[in-house]
């Protein structure tokens, strides 16, 4: 069996990673053919040409809600369908998968006119206002989370999948990482902490972090800081510590290799990030995003923390005492720590891709009757 598929959704990692992960698995299985459209200079344009696919690039926009600017919005968003409608045309897929983000808006709209079957992933335990919107149409909404469901009006084509998660994260070699971040065999033995914000970076999160430099590393720790590209600059130069066991990174495309030698993580609460530590079983402090649309990473953080996989501390309350106390106590409690890692290995799903791709395949076996 042959496929042709569009995939989209962007803006952030959150909606690029999993898409990317269902695109891999799709062409492992059926060698699939993959279209990437995305917006202009985004950065799933940058990760689509990283990891091989062909990229095509759209119009597209949020939405302003109660602004004039709206009309403008709605205009930009209708050259996009047009864009996406006419490459979508010369490129006959046989499906079109949508990851969320207000990309995904244009391009399922041209697959609704083209009447090309779409399916859609919801990562976040309350859905974004682009998946509650085209799930009416779509074929297939495969979830995260299994409360994400109450918030869907149709219920008939609706898939509890996991989130996917790309093959390297799953199979990441820890040597190879230990050579990546040039850790000499003499420290392998040294337990790290992995701390990211996202690609944007968290100010909170990189203060917080900052601050709490030289009372972790006199603890013994290492420290894989994440800062956020917009951030790097200004914490490495407002930083005297040098140190072999600080490695400070505005961003990094192959997190691979960091969750492999991470013994505790603190970071926001995406799904994206949180279906990938759990599927490596990573113990971890979340701080969900205060202003994410809904608080929708607070729902997602409580899923773990009810299950015993990780402690949430909420954004305002964070600063660098409280930070480095619950660091501190995690790494006292080897136990508490061994408890937390089997929690979240329970609540991993590696075989997420390969189910959404089953489900894809069935909407084009079905088609093709």
């Amino acid at each position: 069996m042959s496929m042709r598929v569009v995939i989209t959704g962007g803006g952030t990692g959150g909606h690029i990673y999993p898409v990317l992960a269902i695109a891999d698995r799709l062409r492992q299985a059926v060698d699939a053919k993959i279209l990437y459209i995305g917006g202009y200079n985004s950065p799933e344009q940058k990760l689509a040409a990283e990891y091989g696919y062909d990229f095509f690039a759209v119009f597209s926009a949020g939405l302003h809600r109660k602004s004039p600017k709206i009309a403008k919005d709605l205009w930009i968003n209708y050259q996009g369908t047009k864009q996406a409608k006419a490459r979508m045309a010369k490129f006959h897929p046989d499906l079109v998968i949508g990851s969320g983000g207000y990309v995904e808006v244009a391009v399922l709209q041209a697959a609704r006119k083209l009447g090309i079957p779409t399916m859609i992933h919801e990562q976040n335990a309350y859905p974004g206002l682009a998946n509650r919107y085209f799930s009416r149409y779509a074929d297939a909404v495969c979830l995260t989370f299994a409360a994400a469901s109450d918030h869907f009006k149709r219920q008939d084509n609706i898939y509890l999948t996991g989130l996917p998660v790309r093959n390297d994260i799953i199979v990441a070699d820890k040597d190879k990482a230990y050579q990546f971040f040039s850790v000499s065999e003499a420290k392998k033995h040294i337990k790290s902490i992995l701390i990211t914000g996202g690609s944007q970076g968290a100010a909170t999160l990189n203060k917080a972090i900052c601050d709490s430099y030289k009372s972790l590393l006199a603890r013994g720790l290492r420290i894989i800081h994440l800062t956020g590209e917009k951030n790097y600059r200004s914490i490495v130069d407002n930083t005297d510590i040098i140190d072999d066991n600080l490695i400070i990174m505005p961003y990094l495309t192959h997190m691979e290799h960091a969750l492999a030698i991470a013994d505790l993580v603190i970071g926001r609460a995406g799904a994206s990030f949180l279906s990938e530590i759990t599927c490596v079983g990573l113990p971890s402090i979340l701080v969900p995003y205060p202003y994410a649309t809904n608080n929708h990473q607070v729902g997602n953080a409580k899923v773990l923390e009810d299950a015993g996989a990780a402690v949430i501390i909420e954004d305002h309350c964070l600063n660098s005492d409280i930070l480095a106390k619950q660091v501190t106590k995690l790494f006292d409690d080897e136990t508490a720590l061994t408890n937390m890692a089997r929690a979240a290995v329970a609540l991993g799903e590696a075989n997420a891709a390969n189910k959404i791709v089953e489900i894809a395949i069935n909407i084009v076996r079905r088609k093709e009757g």
